[in-house]
């Protein structure tokens, strides 16, 4: 589902959905702080999601941010993005 179809919720239903994207997580669907970003040449899977004010380590993805892996169809390649408020 994209940024698209997700205009139309209410506020109740936006907020469900954000809340259960949060934290750091494998798999799944990414919580996303900006637009939804996806490396090129797809598609990808996330595999990993770090949220930097909660892991117990240090990492800077900048303000706050989140640290998304992705790992190709194949599993054979992989790419890191992030984004920060």
């Amino acid at each position: 589902m994209g940024e698209d179809e997700r205009v139309e919720w209410s506020e109740a239903e936006f907020d469900a959905y954000e809340r259960s994207l949060d934290g750091n997580k494998v798999a799944g669907t990414p919580g996303f702080i900006q637009a939804d970003e996806f490396p090129e040449a797809g598609p990808w899977h996330l595999l990993l999601q770090l949220d930097s004010m909660t892991v117990p380590f240090h990492v800077n993805f900048g303000d706050a941010g989140i640290g998304y892996a992705y790992i190709s169809e194949d599993g054979r390649s992989g790419r890191f993005l992030w984004q920060c408020y």
